[in-house]
């Protein structure tokens, strides 16, 4: 299992007949996405350059971590504010690995399938 300081943990799951759950670290500020698009109060002054910085070198490096230093690699295939999680010190956690694809070293990765959420799509 890939464990890096900005990969959200996975701490359990559950199934139960056709559902099946998985538990993860709890995020006290919930998504950037959250933060950017769906708040009423003025959190656009809250996050402040600093501190947008701070959370984009946090993803950049839990991503970093999945698509060279983990073995076999991992490209999550679906990275959008949505999927940065923010703790109480809006350090910023990469999740939501649904539509990640391992990358295994004698197996090419080549594909004209196209995926990811639209509207982040080209």
């Amino acid at each position: 299992m890939a464990q890096h300081d900005n990969l959200v943990s996975l701490w359990g799951y559950c199934i139960q007949g056709n559902s099946r759950f998985l538990i993860y670290s709890y995020m006290e500020n919930g998504s950037l996405d959250d933060w950017l698009h769906n708040r009423d109060d003025d959190a656009s002054s809250f996050l402040d350059w600093p501190r947008r910085l701070k959370i984009a070198q946090g993803a950049s490096q839990g991503l970093s971590y999945i698509h060279s230093v983990c073995k076999p690699h991992i490209v999550h295939r679906g990275i959008k504010s949505s999927n940065i999680l923010l703790d109480k010190e809006f350090k910023a956690y990469v999740a939501d690995f649904g539509l990640s694809r391992l990358i295994l070293p004698n197996k090419t990765h080549v594909t004209t399938e196209l995926v990811g959420t639209l509207g982040y799509i080209p």
